[in-house]
């Protein structure tokens, strides 16, 4: 039995989904892993962002692009923890109505819920 995930409408579009992300996508991130879940019909981001605050942090979602760019500020953090950075994009295949973000434990959540219309979303994030 093939189960079909939504977000991807074949296996290739798995593929292409990572092959089309931004040729930086971990060379500018210190983020161990990223883990991404699918809820229903929406997508859930899991991204490692210990030592940062949600000012730090700036998400974007245009034209069917997912950004998430950010500098730890803090002077007062560990030695290790100082001076990180995150860059990452990712070109999403589905239409999104809303991108929701929030910060718990170290880890920023970001879910990106599907909609049923085309109509495009151009929005930048706020971070909870």
């Amino acid at each position: 039995m093939i189960t079909k995930n939504y977000l991807f409408d074949t296996p290739n579009e798995f593929v292409d989904f990572f092959q089309n992300a931004s040729s930086n996508l971990m060379s500018n991130c210190s983020c161990s892993t990223i883990d991404i879940q699918q809820k229903d019909k929406n997508f859930i981001f899991y991204i490692p962002v210990v030592g940062f605050k949600k000012e730090d942090l700036e998400i974007n979602f245009d034209e069917d692009v997912l950004s998430i760019k950010g500098k730890t500020s803090d002077e007062n953090l560990p030695k290790f923890l100082q001076n990180k950075e995150i860059d990452l994009e990712y070109k999403i295949k589905k239409d999104i109505e809303d991108v929701t973000a929030k910060i718990e434990n170290g880890l920023l959540i970001v879910e990106l819920i599907t909609k049923k219309s085309k109509d495009a979303l151009s929005k930048k994030v706020k971070i909870d």
